[in-house]
């Protein structure tokens, strides 16, 4: 049955096991005796309870996605808790979702210096290290650990989703948020306006792609070169 997953496969397994002289039994009702057994009656037996286990598999999968997808329908989270919130328990055992502050201070700083400032994401790592908001594990900021913020950003504003075969289940959640509809609002749309201004923000190419040439009719192309020069103990940049 620990191979149930799939019946021919437990089947196969025993088979093997018996050609080579080694006997195949279940946990729960060991046999009597160790001595090889090749009858109809018990290949017959072992196929079915191969079948049946195969079919509990299906069964636990199937409780186990009704669940995840009602989770997420009464505005809970379908998995382990993810920051900026934590699990807690009152006394009687009750669980409850918190905010963490220092969460939602990141994240607002987060917001504004993506839409009130132009920040990219590298800038606004170094922002939050430098005012010693560190990420949830107690490290500096990284580009990467923002990217994949700002991807699920609508989460921050109580907004649940899960893709459970292809069948898109969502939810509003239940617990308090650290952002705004609003504010996921403006971030979405200004991740937008930056997908279509390639390069437009924390570049020196800051309007390439994004001034159109009227005679030639394509968009214009930033090329920055540098050289340097030594004269003495000086370097000079051009």
């Amino acid at each position: 049955s620990r191979l149930g997953r799939k019946a021919a496969l437990s089947m196969a397994v025993v088979s093997l096991c018996q050609e080579n002289g080694i006997v195949a039994y279940e946990i729960e009702s060991p046999p009597a005796s160790l001595e090889l057994s090749d009858s109809h009656d018990e290949q017959l037996i072992g196929a079915i309870k191969s079948v049946g286990a195969e079919r509990e598999i299906q069964k636990l999968q199937h409780r186990y996605v009704m669940g995840v997808a009602a989770r997420v329908r009464r505005g809970d989270f379908p998995g382990r808790v993810p920051w900026p919130w934590t699990e807690k328990f009152t006394e009687d055992g009750k669980r409850y979702v918190e905010l963490d502050s220092t969460g939602r201070k990141t994240l607002v700083v987060f917001w504004d210096r993506y839409v009130n400032h132009g920040d990219g994401v590298s800038a606004i790592a170094r922002r939050l290290n430098s005012i010693g908001y560190y990420s949830p594990k107690g490290v500096p900021w990284i580009e990467s650990t923002l990217k994949q913020i700002l991807r699920r950003i609508e989460r921050y504003s109580g907004h649940l989703e899960i893709n459970i075969k292809g069948e898109r289940i969502t939810g509003m959640m239940r617990w308090e948020s650290p952002l705004t509809e609003e504010m996921t609002q403006e971030m979405i749309q200004e991740r937008q306006r930056r997908r279509e201004a390639r390069r437009s923000i924390g570049t020196c190419h800051r309007f390439s792609q994004v001034v159109w040439c009227e005679i030639c009719n394509q968009p214009i192309h930033a090329i920055a070169s540098m050289s340097t020069s030594h004269h003495g103990d000086k370097t000079y940049y051009y």
